[in-house]
């Protein structure tokens, strides 16, 4: 739907006018209706608890010329899967009820700060983070959630599941590991931050 032309997108050097949308809550989106798509600020009103599947994977964000940036509201509980997906770099603001974030759903996002109302982080869900904090309340985390990591991992008191391979450092990283808050029935570290 919102497609830039292949003229437009073979122009490196062309300035491109910004389109601000507002998504009312009720309207459905359909996967790829903004796949390609040129440089966009979109919010989404309140009441809406999900953004579909696919909705906006395949959209581009060419940092060199623009940007686009996607506002959700605190009504939303539910990411589902591939619905930012993109090889560019959405930038994402999360609002503050998400619940499930599901299987790749933020790879290709930059995102500001996962929200305390968050239980379940799918598969590859959060693409590459250098630092990732986890909220007090995750209780499932997902196959590779989050890649390119620089930092050990803490796992909250919450957290009830952690897939094998649930996370993947950078080459060069600071510190690879996990740090367990000690309240965790589940999981516990050693003092090479090996998780357990």
């Amino acid at each position: 739907a919102f497609v830039l032309s292949k003229s437009e997108r073979k122009n490196p050097s062309g300035q491109l006018a910004t389109v601000k949308l507002t998504i009312p809550s009720n309207v459905e989106l359909e996967p790829y209706a903004f796949e390609k798509m040129g440089p966009m600020e979109v919010e989404f009103e309140e009441g809406r608890t999900k953004i579909e599947a696919y909705a906006f994977c395949g959209a581009i964000n060419d940092g060199k010329r623009y940007t686009s940036k996607i506002k959700l509201p605190n009504s939303l509980k539910t990411l589902e899967k591939h619905c930012f997906d993109t090889e560019e770099w959405l930038i994402v603001n999360l609002g503050d009820g998400i619940e499930k974030i599901e299987d790749y759903a933020l790879n290709g996002c930059d995102w500001d700060c996962l929200p305390s109302s968050l239980r379940a982080i799918g598969k590859r869900a959060l693409g590459e983070n250098g630092e990732l904090t986890l909220p007090e309340g995750v209780e499932r985390i997902g196959y590779q959630a989050a890649e390119e990591l620089q930092v050990k991992v803490k796992i909250p008191s919450s957290v009830k599941s952690i897939s094998p391979g649930a996370f993947a450092w950078s080459e060069n990283a600071e510190e690879e590991g996990y740090v367990v808050d000690k309240q965790n029935r589940n999981y516990k570290n050693d003092e090479h931050g090996a998780l357990y």
